[in-house]
């Protein structure tokens, strides 16, 4: 029933000729989603490992001479000034946001984040710079996996931000560093 209305919808397409580009998820899912990531206009950084994460995000800091950060968790605050990262307790007048995330979802190129991470309530509005950091373990093909996980215990708040969506609002920059695992 569903593929029939679909069909009165869109049409019927060939393959080569569909609107929507299908992938094999399976195959690389990592790939996928920072392929998709990207094209949504978000900028996605590979870091082999913790410590060049810490070197590639300072580098940028100081290149950018960004300060007045936030960052939405505690532990990640706790995190950040240790490695010498100094960030700010009041989001509203941060400039650049730092998150960590719940899950990446590679069909979409999307990232979820919820409550567990720390946003929520004090979330009214995204900084200018919006900057995410994941492991390579946190991707999933798609929203439903993603979600899985969460169900033996639903936060209150989850979220799912796509670079151009973000983009439309307060946004500016959106960043997601990939950390390998």
């Amino acid at each position: 029933m569903k593929q029939n209305v679909i069909k009165e919808e869109i049409g019927e397409f060939a393959k080569e000729d569909s609107p929507v580009s299908y992938s094999k998820i399976e195959e690389d899912e990592l790939m996928v989603f920072a392929e998709r990531f990207v094209k949504a206009k978000g900028r996605f950084v590979y870091c082999e490992n913790e410590k060049d994460f810490i070197f590639k995000l300072n580098s940028l800091i100081e290149y950018r001479k960004w300060g007045n950060i936030f960052a939405f968790n505690e532990n990640l605050n706790l995190y950040l000034n240790n490695v010498g990262i100094k960030t700010t307790s009041e989001s509203e007048k941060a400039i650049v946001g730092i998150s960590l995330c719940q899950a990446l979802i590679a069909d979409s190129g999307s990232v979820l984040i919820t409550s567990n991470q720390g946003f929520g309530e004090k979330v009214n509005k995204l900084p200018s710079v919006f900057i995410v950091f994941a492991h390579s373990s946190q991707v999933f093909p798609n929203y439903k996996a993603a979600i899985q996980p969460l169900l033996k215990n639903i936060p209150q708040n989850i979220s799912t931000f796509l670079p151009s969506e973000a983009l439309k609002q307060s946004v500016v920059e959106f960043y997601l560093y990939l950390i390998e695992q």
